[in-house]
């Protein structure tokens, strides 16, 4: 009988002992989580002075631009459109070695060095250094194909007039930002612009997207498109004659 009772014991013992040390990793566990849930709380509502000095806001803000609206004849031929083009920027602070990077853009797509180098140096603590015009096409792929850290292409809006010269003192022209300054360009300037849209969004450590708030979207308006009384054959045919 006590032989009995011994191995009847010593046979509840053992799930006794797995279960008091599965307790305890459970508990462990637990308290383990807390410490770093009251740990994450406590950096995000008073980080030290050390963190506060590299923190940056963990949202984004990435806008579209409203398409500016096209201007055609009385045929609906385009007398002035909008196409789609690129420009290059620097990002100082993805770029691995800033003394080579205007070199480096010079030899890829033929913008000067120094310029882009004075460019950058001054404004070392953005995150977007305009460094070139509209970019050709070749310039474009070089610049995809080289994938080079801390260079990227800003999407711009670029205005273009089909028929040259024809009615062009009429038709009139834009700035770099869109902004009409002479002629039809000018005077339809409200009609013409395009609202900006905008998306803010979360992101990563490696500044990448990651959700964006139900709220935080707003889409952009394209201009309107006008119709002129003009007859683009009509006014080649006046202009060659006067």
């Amino acid at each position: 009988a006590d032989r009995q009772s011994e191995a009847a014991s010593a046979a509840n013992w053992q799930p006794r002992r797995i279960a008091a040390w599965a307790s305890a990793a459970v508990c462990v566990t637990a308290i383990g989580l807390l410490v770093i849930t009251v740990r994450v709380i406590q950096l995000k509502i008073a980080p030290g002075e050390r963190l506060q000095s590299v923190m940056e806001d963990p949202f984004s803000t990435r806008t579209s631009v409203g398409r500016r609206g096209d201007i055609v004849d009385r045929r609906g031929r385009l007398l002035a459109t909008t196409k789609i083009g690129w420009r290059a920027f620097v990002d100082p602070h993805e770029t691995q070695d800033l003394s080579t990077i205007g070199v480096q853009l010079q030899q890829l797509i033929g913008i000067d060095a120094v310029e882009t180098a004075r460019k950058v140096d001054s404004r070392r603590h953005s995150r977007f250094v305009p460094v070139s015009d509209i970019l050709e096409d070749w310039q474009v792929d070089r610049i995809l194909s080289a994938d080079l850290d801390g260079v990227g292409l800003e999407r711009r809006q670029v205005r273009a007039y089909p028929y040259g010269e024809t009615a062009s003192r009429l038709v009139g022209k834009v700035g770099f930002d869109h902004d009409g300054l002479g002629g039809l360009e000018h005077a339809l300037d409200e009609q013409l612009q395009g609202s900006p849209g905008s998306v803010r969004y979360l992101r990563d450590v490696k500044r990448r997207p990651l959700w964006v708030e139900s709220h935080g979207y707003q889409p952009h308006d394209d201009g309107d498109a006008i119709q002129l009384s003009l007859d683009l054959e009509i006014q080649r045919f006046v202009e060659s004659r006067l």
